[in-house]
């Protein structure tokens, strides 16, 4: 992830976590990196070292997941998103990040989700294409937690193949994704999404 995103715990982080909440950051022409507060045992005062694995949590239409920390460039306010007539359905449209125009995708039908309420922020992936943007309704925090994998049987929906693990946040289960996954079940191939974001899959 980006230094520009990566939590350092201090009391700007805490204000930004709220910010994340209440949409108080604001859009501008080119997405802007926000600080993701870091919740783990490290917070406590005796600094216990925590090797369990850091996770991003958002939330995308009607639900919570999670993401591995190693999967994601950096995490953007919601800048404009350019439409383009004839992409592909999941495509939302384009975006520039750094100077650099990407793929802004929707990928609440091929993770079984409700589309995105709010559109408030970006998850910018790496793929072998390029980078990503996955829009999502909200950024909460980087946890840490223990993975219980999961494997995915032939009646399940294909969402479910998405999901590479689960993790207890809060006394709830959240679903791990992998994100270049989740970028090829929604859109197909990366590579020719993201060289050409108008080409169907």
């Amino acid at each position: 992830m980006d230094e520009a995103t990566r939590p350092s715990g201090t009391d700007a982080d805490a204000n930004a976590a709220g910010d994340l909440g209440d949409g108080g950051l604001g859009r501008s022409a080119e997405p802007a990196a926000v600080a993701v507060p870091t919740r783990d045992a490290a917070d406590d005062e005796d600094e216990v070292e925590d090797h369990r694995p850091r996770l991003v949590r958002f939330a995308l239409g009607d639900r919570e997941l999670l993401v591995d920390v190693a999967g994601v460039l950096e995490v953007l306010v919601a800048g404009p998103i350019t439409r383009l007539p004839g992409a592909a359905p999941a495509i939302a449209g384009v975006t520039s990040v750094r100077g650099r125009i990407v793929a802004v995708v929707d990928a609440s039908a091929a993770l079984d989700t409700s589309a995105p309420a709010t559109r408030d922020h970006f998850l910018v992936i790496a793929t072998p294409g390029g980078p990503v943007a996955l829009v999502v309704d909200r950024v909460d925090a980087v946890v840490a937690a223990d993975l219980d994998p999961v494997t995915a049987s032939g009646g399940d929906s294909p969402a479910v193949a998405l999901v590479t693990a689960t993790a207890t946040v809060d006394g709830r289960t959240i679903a791990v994704i992998d994100p270049l996954a989740v970028v090829e079940a929604a859109i197909g191939s990366p590579d020719s999404a993201v060289a050409d974001p108008t080409e169907a899959p």
